[in-house]
């Protein structure tokens, strides 16, 4: 008997609302043909996992820095030989660095990546916030640096000009912000593509930039990626992010596929840049190897990516993954106090002018440590800053992001009295 009520009050059920229980049957059945979505990062939820792959990007892009800027033997180094022959005795300096490089030249592209994964929602206040922490950094570096006697300038005007012009030493900041500015279209964009347009997408704009591109930026400028250092490649890479989030792409790997597809493409790229800088002696075939673009690199960059998206994800709680989101959101003030800082440039130097000329293996050996030491140290400057400043520039940044949009409205306003777009004149069909 209480079957055959239960059945009744289903079929009742089912009776007076057909919606809600077709609704249900429907939500039961995509979530049966779609178990490895749940591995897909949710908006609203904190994966440990991807904060942990922000720490490893900033890692790598530090490693990066060091070894083509701050290695070598007599001041030759890898980026010392970018435009020109290796000089005898400097190949094994090249190549070991080439080896290094190999495995962390995909900082930047991991940053795109994660950007469009999570999917940037555009705000002008956010971005006034970082415009003017890079102001901040670089022009408090130069005064320090200036005061110490690590700078000089030719005229007050030229210490104003090189102040006034900081973000332009910084490529990815402006790449970045000029993704975020875009974001919002490139959402729209991959949310309206079915699976199969999202193929053809990805096949299209791998063919043309990262192939064709790839090769053509050898020679000139092209197709506009630049070697990766120009806004249309991070366009490219933040759509792909975007691509592997919205379709889930990849995700039936196991992260030890995608860690052997990493090791392999970082292997296979250095072999040949390994053997092309041998045989030609010039090093500007090895610094256009390691472009961004290099379809080699942005296998290794997508595969280290998902290695961290398909794996389990880490505990959210503890004081591990307190501190794992704490220094993953140090990223982009590490990368802007480390890179072009005239503060910071004496102490990337540390390593050269501590070892000898003759003991390059101790140049690696100390690497390491010399690059932790730097994040930590960065890493703390850029917390503290944040506590003391975050509200006073939030609020500066807010103030100048309405102060805009109400320039801009008001343009609007008068364009549309003058060309008679104005919603009140406009005849309603």
């Amino acid at each position: 008997m209480e079957k055959d009520a239960d059945k009744i009050t289903a079929v009742a059920a089912t009776d007076a609302e057909p919606n809600v229980a077709a609704d249900a049957a429907q939500k039961s059945a995509v979530e049966r043909s779609a178990p490895s979505e749940e591995r897909l990062l949710k908006p609203r939820e904190r994966n440990v996992n991807l904060d942990l792959l922000k720490v490893f990007a900033v890692l790598f892009i530090v490693i990066h820095h060091l070894t083509i800027n701050n290695i070598g033997v007599d001041g030759v180094t890898f980026s010392f030989i970018a435009d020109g022959a290796i000089p005898g005795g400097a190949l094994t300096t090249v190549l070991v660095s080439e080896f290094i490089d190999a495995f962390v030249i995909i900082g930047v592209n991991i940053f795109f990546l994660i950007s469009g994964y999570f999917s940037i929602h555009f705000k002008l206040s956010k971005v006034f916030s970082l415009l003017v922490k890079v102001y901040v950094y670089f022009c408090v570096g130069e005064l320090i640096a200036y005061l110490a006697g690590l700078t000089s300038f030719d005229s007050p005007a030229d210490a104003v000009i090189e102040c006034l012009t900081a973000p332009a030493k910084y490529w990815f900041i402006l790449v970045y912000v000029a993704i975020s500015v875009f974001a919002p279209l490139f959402n729209k964009f991959v949310e309206s593509l079915s699976a199969k347009s999202a193929r053809y997408f990805t096949v299209v704009s791998l063919l043309l930039f990262c192939i064709v591109g790839f090769v053509a930026d050898f020679f000139g400028e092209f197709i506009g990626t630049k070697e990766g250092y120009a806004p249309l490649w991070g366009f490219v890479v933040y759509i792909y992010g975007r691509l592997i989030a919205r379709f889930g792409f990849g995700l039936k790997r196991k992260p030890s596929f995608w860690a052997v597809m990493y090791i392999v493409c970082a292997l296979l790229n250095y072999a040949v840049v390994a053997a092309v800088t041998a045989a030609a002696g010039d090093g500007k075939w090895a610094w256009h190897l390691y472009s961004y673009n290099n379809p080699l690199v942005l296998a290794a960059s997508v595969a280290f990516c998902m290695i961290f998206v398909t794996a389990k994800p880490l505990p959210a709680a503890g004081k591990a993954a307190k501190l794992i989101v704490t220094l993953a959101g140090r990223s982009l003030g590490v990368y802007l106090l480390h890179s072009n800082n005239p503060l910071i440039s004496p102490y990337r130097a540390f390593l050269v002018d501590l070892c000898a000329t003759d003991t390059l293996w101790l140049q690696y050996v100390l690497l390491l440590p010399d690059v932790l030491i730097l994040f930590v140290a960065l890493s703390a400057a850029d917390f503290l800053f944040a506590k003391i400043s975050t509200r006073p520039i939030a609020a500066f940044a807010g103030l100048l992001s309405r102060a805009i949009e109400r320039l801009y409205a008001f343009i609007l306003k008068i364009a549309g009295r003058l060309f008679g777009t104005d919603k009140e004149e406009t005849p309603t069909p």
